[in-house]
């Protein structure tokens, strides 16, 4: 079970994403974007990967926290990048981050969901 929770076969990319909107709210994060799409290739064969980039605001605190959180998550997630714009005075720095989740096998985002549909995205404004 634990290497279907840090591993899984399928790509669960409704299941990360809610997942990243609860881990940036409970540290202090506003989530306003999440794009999920596939990846042309992994590091290791038989290992599958999925591109996640979320588009943030908050404290670098809060930062801190949500990221310190993404390395204890017992899914398999790597950070690839982590972009920010300074505030202007008294606001919320704007962070993009963008990480990479892997899972086991062939499967991907696109056979996941039925070929007439996009792979998912979220937008909060």
């Amino acid at each position: 079970i634990k290497l279907d929770a840090a591993l899984p076969s399928k790509p669960l990319a409704p299941e990360l994403m809610a997942y990243l909107q609860q881990a940036a709210s409970q540290n202090g994060l506003i989530l306003s974007s999440i794009s999920v799409s596939d990846t042309k290739g992994s590091v290791q064969p038989g290992i599958t990967d999925t591109e996640v980039k979320t588009s943030t605001s908050g404290s670098y605190a809060s930062l801190k926290t949500f990221l310190s959180a993404l390395y204890r998550n017992s899914r398999m997630l790597d950070i690839d990048s982590v972009s920010f714009s300074t505030p202007a005075e008294k606001e919320l720095f704007g962070f993009d981050i963008t990480l990479r989740a892997h899972g086991l096998g062939s499967a991907n985002i696109s056979s996941a969901a039925p070929p007439s549909q996009p792979a998912p995205q979220f937008q909060n404004k």
